[in-house]
């Protein structure tokens, strides 16, 4: 008797799942890092042979500066995407009842504030800075499995990390014509970022491993 196969889920079934069991969101997370992660990668790479070939002066700055501007935006999508799954594993944990959040935390993470009394209470948007969103994920996320992490604030990647920053809002955001020029110290904090973030995306999902496993 021939057996029929079960097709995979789809990526809405999948979520369906991974909102219900936080089990999940830790495959699911690994997953779409990778994926954003070959972009990143494939990117800083052509960005080097780019420099090279500047410094050979083989393309024009202009052509080069594309290049390093295709950088910074790919490797904040990584960030902002990531954080935002972070994020939104969270709210959904705390949903379950798995995570202990006040209602002001729950807004916050995402991207809303509480306002009102009583009956007239509700929820209103509000945006967090890149900044409030990384952090967010990075605290809420772990605790949502128990796991002991906490962001190195005190070691050369946090200040790196806070001055790409800037060099992204400038780029994504430019309001003159020097934004789009990318100096070569902007350059390298771009690059110690990638390096710093995906370590710490390592550390994080190694801690909530190993906690969800304890938890088993």
């Amino acid at each position: 008797m021939e057996t029929t196969r079960k097709s995979p889920p789809s990526d809405d079934e999948m979520l369906e799942l991974v909102k219900r069991d936080i089990r999940l969101s830790l495959g699911y997370l690994n997953q779409m890092n990778g994926l954003f992660h070959y972009d990143t990668m494939r990117a800083l790479e052509l960005c080097r042979t780019k420099e090279e070939e500047f410094r050979q002066e083989a393309v024009t700055y202009e052509e080069y500066g594309f290049w390093l501007r295709g950088l910074i935006r790919t490797s904040f999508a990584h960030i902002e995407g990531v954080a935002f799954l972070m994020r939104q594993f969270a709210i959904w944990a705390w949903e379950r009842s798995e995570l202990s959040l006040t209602e002001s935390e729950a807004a916050k993470l995402a991207e809303e504030e509480v306002i009102g009394e009583g009956d007239q209470k509700r929820r209103k948007k509000r945006f967090n800075s890149f900044q409030e969103n990384f952090e967010l994920a990075f605290r809420y996320f772990p605790q949502a499995f128990g796991a002991n992490f906490r962001l190195n604030k005190g070691d050369v990647g946090w200040p790196t990390f806070l001055r790409a920053i800037q060099v992204r809002n400038a780029v994504t955001h430019p309001k003159k014509p020097s934004e789009f020029m990318i100096s070569g110290t902007a350059l390298k904090d771009v690059r110690d970022t990638v390096i710093w973030f995906g370590e710490t995306m390592s550390s994080v999902l190694n801690a909530c491993a190993g906690a969800s496993r304890n938890r088993a």
